[in-house]
């Protein structure tokens, strides 16, 4: 029995008018790419005289690598980044996991609290924490990075929360029948089904590593240092001047990355739709998920912030440059993952 389904063909005005400003939003957003990647490949003269490159200097490329020991130093962010996302997504899902399927007195609260940590803004906290670590002997290495990532974030931890809840409640009847307990449930039921929540977080995580330049060129020395700290002051010529053209090259070898990483929409599509797919407005849902898609984008365009920066002689753009986007565990933070992992493996049902 086949059942034939008959497709509405959209006016060519409905069309314009649907996919029109779609691609007029893309064309904008795409400016910024194009003109990064034609003056990489411009002659230093040509830099500010003309909009496009009479040849293509490829190598541009070849020099951004060399000035900046590239390989070096990108081993160092790769290293630095995994390490917290691979810490921070597992922290994160297991103190989603407790916030979700389990109850305990104060759980909304506690949740609140979490919440209210992702509004606090990084520059408040670092002088604090930066005398912290310095008083610890833990700045010149890479501990304040595992300790972030062993507090979780906020945002990781409200995202596990929402796509955990969405699981049906017989998964965990049928676990406890067969002599499961919480952390087992956690690890061989929800964890191994959580692929687009852990995909976005880990997307999100690594990011914000990868792309920051402050917290690395104030806790690390030089030679450990990541590669935005590196190709901060590694391009100028023989007498200290910026060479631009040979910047943005450099610009586009460290963001080249972050696009393979942040382009799967397909699982951050995915993760949207089981974490705001219990909302019945789809007005609402639709804004929900464009939200959370266009973070990708918009925290993927702030990695590349302090490079962008390099090419502009003015302190405010410096400046501006360094503000970082991530969010930082405070102590409520710490506590409240301490408890939430707590609520998964003593719970109070």
């Amino acid at each position: 029995m086949s059942v034939m389904v008959r497709r509405h063909r959209l006016a060519p005005a409905e069309t314009g008018l649907r996919y029109g400003p779609v691609v007029v939003a893309a064309a904008i957003f795409a400016l910024p790419i194009f003109w990064l990647v034609v003056t990489s490949l411009k002659r230093q003269s040509e830099y500010a005289s003309s909009l496009f490159p009479t040849a293509l200097e490829w190598p541009n490329y070849a020099l951004a690598v060399e000035l900046a020991n590239f390989v070096h130093f990108a081993t160092n962010s790769l290293v630095l980044s995994t390490a917290y996302a691979v810490l921070a997504v597992f922290v994160s899902a297991l103190v989603g996991y407790g916030f979700a399927r389990h109850r305990a007195p104060g759980h909304n609260k506690l949740f609140v609290l979490v919440i209210a940590t992702w509004m606090v803004p990084n520059l408040v906290l670092f002088v604090p924490q930066f005398v912290l670590f310095a008083r610890l002997g833990l700045t010149d290495t890479y501990w304040p990075w595992i300790l972030w990532g062993l507090s979780g974030s906020p945002f990781a931890i409200f995202l596990f929360r929402q796509f955990f809840a969405t699981f049906p409640r017989e998964l965990d009847d049928a676990a406890e029948v067969d002599g499961a307990g919480p952390l087992r449930i956690f690890l061989q039921i929800y964890l191994p089904n959580a692929g687009p929540a852990i995909a976005a977080s880990a997307i999100f995580m690594f990011l914000w590593v990868w792309g920051d330049w402050l917290y690395p060129a104030l806790l690390l020395r030089q030679d450990n240092a990541t590669l935005a700290v590196r190709m901060a002051n590694a391009y100028v010529d023989p007498h200290g001047n910026p060479l631009q053209t040979v910047t943005m090259a450099g610009v586009v070898l460290y963001v080249l990355p972050l696009n393979q990483i942040a382009g799967d929409n397909f699982s951050l599509g995915t993760a949207a739709n089981h974490i705001f797919g219990h909302y019945g407005d789809p007005i609402i849902r639709s804004i929900m998920i464009i939200s959370l898609l266009s973070c990708i984008n918009a925290n993927q365009l702030f990695c590349s912030r302090t490079l962008y920066a390099m090419s502009c002689d003015s302190l405010f753009f410096r400046q501006a440059a360094k503000v970082n986007t991530g969010g930082t565990p405070t102590i409520a933070l710490l506590l409240s993952t301490l408890v939430g992992i707590a609520f998964v493996l003593f719970p109070f049902e």
